[in-house]
């Protein structure tokens, strides 16, 4: 209405904005009342609201009113009563930190954002305006710091968390929570030495903030230092001996010392805490199947995958299981999962290809060799087998001899000729193509590289066949015979 008179600019309202308009509304006045059309904000130079007037309102007494706009807040509320009277309390100031955190729940978190900026400012501004002896203003801003650094974490924006944690800590640097809020958003940019010391900073001054005391044992185990994780996790289990993810992490530290057992006990003993906890149904299976309990493993990684199907840990695992004791349907099934969650997982596909080998499909196996070689052309253990496959694969529609010595010639180059394995796959792939006499020089050289292995007697047996003018094939469909 106002935009008429060509003197205000003019805006076309979507959904979004009519949403915060009524957000607005809510918090400023006493009641709810239902979102009114037209509905006319007044705010002054700093994009403070002055008004808001609900339903058809005179232009004239809206431009009265901004002509208000300059006086005090006493003023203004002395002007917007209709009876004459004296106020006994100052005019209240609406806080800024709730209205950032009603923006936050209703998803627009760079509303709430701008909201605490805003608090952090006026704050600022009246805390330099004094003579610097008023430590509820240093409070205040420090608090004011704290709620930005944290909205701006939670947003993923980190430098612009840690500076305002360390602002909020210079003059307030006995907050133990600011100092493991910080120490978070250093982690997260990768600073592991800075944020440790800020935990240990934080349980300085709070030695029962065990959140903190939890994130600096899990810090300590990611640089290898066990010993000293471990001793955290034990002062922090010694007062809850329940704590989930103190458990789990101590499980991580017994797993990585080679304590399978005592890893094992405590995954379960998460479990007992919380069952529907995937991470440690998924490393009990794998300490399980490493344990040689193979039905226990196939359980706990079965329950896993029943509590998140997207687990492709699990479904690797339970796969490789699956392919170990012969079930080959199963294990194809869950390496296609896998593979369905993440394309491009190296083990996943390695998997399916045994898989396909062990039953005999070498023509599919082929298929997955060389899809993992297009996710990733340095590959070399997929060149390698696919090199062996094409040279020695049973059903002569797999084998492709050409295709073989292209791939071993490189990988022998590669490696300038001093891997036995490679070689041995060259030879294989010259006599696929009728090339005896080199296939019988390469063997040679694989086999003095051998010499008095347990596999210089296999390549002794191939030498005899190329020396035969006899190609070589694979017999077991096993990946132990694959080179």
């Amino acid at each position: 209405r106002l935009a008429a008179e060509e003197r205000y600019r003019s805006t076309q309202a979507n959904q979004i904005l009519i949403d915060k308009l009524h957000l607005v509304q809510r918090i400023v006045l006493t009641h709810e009342l239902p979102f009114a059309v037209p509905l006319t904000l007044l705010v002054d130079e700093d994009g403070g609201l002055a008004a808001l007037y609900r339903g058809n309102t005179p232009c004239s007494a809206i431009i009265s009113d901004a002509q208000w706009l300059g006086r005090s807040l006493s003023e203004r509320r002395q002007a917007a009563v209709p009876f004459a009277g004296t106020w006994t309390t100052a005019p209240p100031r609406l806080l800024m930190r709730p209205v950032a955190t009603l923006f936050r729940e209703q998803g627009y978190d760079q509303d709430a954002v701008d909201y605490l900026k805003h608090d952090f400012d006026v704050i600022d501004a009246r805390r330099n305006a004094t003579d610097g002896t008023i430590r509820e203003m240093d409070l205040q801003f420090a608090q004011s710091s704290f709620n930005l650094g944290r909205s701006h974490q939670v947003q993923g924006q980190l430098q612009q968390a840690i500076d305002y944690y360390r602002q909020g800590l210079s003059v307030l640097p006995e907050s133990a929570q600011a100092h493991y809020h910080l120490a978070n958003a250093l982690a997260e940019t990768n600073k592991p030495d800075e944020a440790i010391a800020s935990l240990r900073m934080a349980l300085d001054l709070n030695e029962e903030l065990y959140e903190a005391r939890l994130k600096l044992s899990q810090l300590l185990r990611r640089q290898g230092n066990r010993q000293e994780a471990e001793s955290q996790l034990q002062r922090l289990l010694a007062h809850r001996s329940d704590d989930a993810d103190a458990l789990f992490t101590m499980g991580m530290l017994k797993a990585e010392q080679g304590n399978q057992a005592a890893a094992l006990d405590l995954f379960f003993r998460v479990i007992s805490v919380d069952p529907t906890r995937v991470d440690s149904w998924t490393n009990a299976g794998s300490l399980l199947a490493k344990m040689g309990r193979i039905e226990q493993a196939k359980a706990a990684l079965s329950r896993a995958i029943e509590l998140d199907d997207s687990n492709l840990q699990a479904r690797i695992s339970l796969g490789g299981l699956y392919g170990a004791t012969q079930n080959l349907e199963q294990a194809i099934l869950q390496f296609r999962e896998a593979l369905t969650i993440d394309p491009q997982n190296n083990a996943a596909r390695q998997g399916l290809a045994q898989a396909f080998l062990a039953s005999g499909d070498f023509i599919e196996a082929g298929k997955q060799f060389e899809s993992a070689i297009r996710f990733n052309s340095r590959d070399f253990n997929s060149f390698a087998r696919l090199a062996w496959l094409r040279a020695t694969a049973p059903d002569a529609s797999a084998r492709n001899g050409a295709q073989a010595v292209q791939i071993a010639a490189r990988l022998a180059e590669a490696t300038r000729n001093r891997n036995p394995q490679i070689l041995d796959i060259l030879a294989a792939a010259q006599a696929e193509t009728g090339q005896f006499e080199l296939a019988v020089e390469t063997v040679q050289k694989a086999i003095n590289l051998t010499a008095g292995t347990p596999e210089s007697t296999a390549l002794q047996e191939r030498l005899k066949l190329y020396q035969n003018q006899k190609a070589y094939r694979e017999v077991h469909r096993s990946h132990q015979s694959n080179p």
